[in-house]
């Protein structure tokens, strides 16, 4: 996904909302050249006791962008054959997810085939990762779908269910085609 800087996030919502004071006030506290870390968003959701979601809105009425999806779906690029979260040299590292696998192949083929996202990190291949897969996660995966898709909270839950990342919970579901839904911060 090309970066759009000129990205109206405001436009999701209705124009006559305002954004909730006590979440812009954390927001701002971490965002870096107006993005948010998935990751950050959620410490500010159980700091203040509110729904993820009302903080993906508020970000969203501010128009900052998230960034780093925890379970790799937005908000990360490539440079140099390196998977990297969006202007993570700003940020500090306490906001960078830390679970990011570190068996990422290191060299990255230059030329990624077009029906991959390019904004998903790139999964480890498919052999390698059914090889290596709890026993169990895909029926767990297949299990929880509605309508051939998968929820973002659930991914989460399974993720936690069989002690895997939330990333690699991400990359088994893209690894099968599912396609996830219903962002817990709303951003898709």
């Amino acid at each position: 996904m090309t970066m759009n800087s000129k990205k109206n996030f405001t436009a999701k919502h209705n124009s006559n909302l305002n954004p909730d004071i006590t979440i812009q006030q954390e927001i701002t506290k971490l965002i870096n050249n107006n993005r948010l870390p998935c990751k950050a968003a959620f410490k500010i959701a159980k700091k203040l006791g509110v729904s993820a979601k009302q903080v993906g809105n508020t970000a969203d009425i501010l128009n900052y962008r998230l960034i780093g999806c925890q379970l790799g779906l937005f908000g990360y690029k490539r440079k140099k054959n390196k998977i990297i979260l969006e202007d993570s040299a700003k940020n500090s590292s306490k906001d960078i997810p830390k679970d990011i696998p570190k068996d990422i192949p290191k060299d990255i083929p230059k030329d990624i085939p077009k029906d991959i996202p390019k904004d998903i990190p790139k999964d480890i291949p498919k052999d390698i990762i059914d090889d290596n897969l709890p026993k169990g996660l895909k029926k767990a995966i297949t299990d929880t779908l509605d309508n051939k898709k998968l929820k973002c909270k659930d991914c989460w839950d399974i993720a936690s269910r069989f002690k895997i990342s939330r990333i690699a919970a991400g990359r088994v579901c893209n690894s099968m085609n599912i396609k996830i839904t219903e962002c817990q911060l709303g951003a898709f």
